[in-house]
């Protein structure tokens, strides 16, 4: 959002975590002994559909018609699509939510390592972000961070032989395969970044494609 629209639509990002997460928390509290039933299933599969929902809610909330500058005639239509996108992506923080609220379930007595490993990971993740930034397109991070939880996904579900386990580990390596393939084909042409025609970027960019400015 700071690099396609503005940066105080940061907010936005903010109040989609806290919305995914909280939602994530009132489904374990309002059905929480079907989720421990089938914790470990529910978990394996949660992490898979998160690793999943990030190019997916991505892609989609990109051909979202958003527009910051508008006349007040259409400020319903306006704030309908930016409403769309909100929860479009609030989505993934529902998915790794869950999937954190029914591994600190699991955790039992060593539920204080689990806490302590999340807080790590979050920190590594936000330092890992602005670190690749500074080599990669901000719609190319999208690659190592769904390819980092697909890759974990594998090591929490070990190969079993059964039916279930085999279309665990097929839809895993097929997206693995599908996200190694998104450089060879383009990241610009698989998870186009929808830049605001106002904002100076879009002057930028198109002045590269004519050939008279450089990037």
């Amino acid at each position: 959002l700071q690099i396609a629209r503005y940066h105080h639509f940061a907010f936005v990002v903010i109040s989609c975590a806290l919305l995914g997460f909280g939602v994530g928390g009132l489904a374990l509290a309002l059905r929480g002994s079907w989720f421990r039933n089938r914790a470990e299933q529910v978990f394996r599969w949660g992490v898979l559909l998160f690793a999943l929902s990030l190019p997916l809610c991505f892609t989609i909330g990109e051909r979202i018609p958003l527009t910051v500058y508008f006349t007040p005639v259409v400020w319903i239509e306006t704030l309908g699509w930016w409403c769309l996108f909100w929860l479009i992506h609030a989505i993934p923080f529902f998915l790794g939510g869950l999937a954190i609220g029914i591994a600190l379930i699991m955790a039992g007595p060593r539920v204080h390592a689990l806490y302590a490993a999340s807080l790590v990971g979050s920190a590594c993740g936000a330092l890992a972000a602005v670190l690749l930034l500074s080599w990669i397109p901000a719609n190319a991070l999208l690659i190592p961070f769904a390819g980092a939880v697909l890759a974990s996904a594998l090591l929490v579900a070990p190969w079993s032989g059964t039916p279930s386990s085999l279309a665990f580990w097929g839809t895993t390596g097929g997206s693995l395969i599908a996200l190694i393939l998104v450089p060879i084909l383009g990241v610009d042409l698989c998870f186009p970044l929808g830049i605001d025609e106002y904002k100076p970027l879009a002057y930028m960019q198109g002045l590269v494609k004519q050939g008279v400015a450089q990037h």
